[in-house]
């Protein structure tokens, strides 16, 4: 019986051979200067986009971290990072102390979403009948904490909430809930559901007239601020940045 020795020497050298040549591009990844970036799932489709655009044209790398903007904001106090892009402005407000300067990117509306005509849900008040049932987001999620507090202000919210059924922790999952027929209906923002095309949506007139603006805010805590403020200017004033956002359903909104 032959010794299997001579094969498996031949088989290690071949594998150092291999690290020998992926060791430089190997290297160079680890040297390459990087962004932690907390973004909102709301956002993940222009943003991913974004930034591997930017890594292209600029040789580094960008970490997006992607969660409901309350989760994240807890998440970069404990963590630290270099910016910080929730749904809604009240995030920043709350994270105040931890950034130095905002940038708007994008706007959306909260809207109905259904997957289609079975339930006749054509407005808000249709949301209250017990034959319905709802997905909504966690209340630290942005668009969780939106709805709630403009259900409240409306008195809407005691006669829609006995109908929710599932909790998610962001809007992109309340509208899969939709997608796949697990809930009936959902309030999410407007750019994520037309993401979707074979979901309804039905705008609100009680959301209407209050669109939300995106925001991102460079970190105290980043460590490649002039790397950060570059990537700002480049979501921000890029017009193939706007043109990816208006692709995915955002609206735009004034520069500072």
């Amino acid at each position: 019986m032959k010794s299997p020795f001579p094969i498996v020497a031949v088989l290690l050298t071949v594998l150092a051979a291999c690290l020998w040549a992926l060791w430089p591009s190997l290297e160079s990844s680890q040297n390459k200067p990087s962004l932690t970036v907390y973004c909102a799932a709301s956002l993940r489709s222009p943003m991913t986009e974004i930034a591997e655009r930017f890594e292209a044209e600029h040789d580094i790398t960008i970490r997006l971290v992607f969660n409901g903007s309350g989760a994240l904001l807890s998440q970069l106090q404990l963590s630290g990072g270099d910016l910080y892009l929730p749904a809604t402005a009240d995030y920043l407000d709350q994270a105040s102390h931890l950034i130095t300067a905002t940038h708007p990117t994008s706007s959306m509306t909260a809207v109905l979403v259904l997957r289609g005509e079975e339930h006749n849900i054509l407005a808000l008040d249709d949301l209250k009948r017990e034959d319905i049932r709802l997905s909504f987001a966690v209340e630290n999620a942005a668009i969780g904490k939106f709805t709630r507090q403009v259900l409240h202000d409306s008195e809407d919210w005691a006669a829609i909430e006995k109908n929710i059924t599932v909790i998610k922790p962001t809007v992109n999952n309340t509208v899969e809930d939709v997608s796949l027929g697990a809930v009936d209906a959902t309030i999410a923002w407007d750019a994520v559901a037309l993401q979707n095309k074979e979901l309804k949506i039905i705008p609100l007139p009680l959301f209407a007239n209050k669109p939300q603006t995106t925001s991102i805010a460079i970190l105290k805590s980043s460590t490649q601020v002039k790397l950060a403020r570059q990537f700002v200017s480049y979501l921000t004033e890029e017009e193939s940045s706007k043109q990816t956002f208006r692709k995915y359903g955002f609206g735009s909104v004034a520069a500072d």
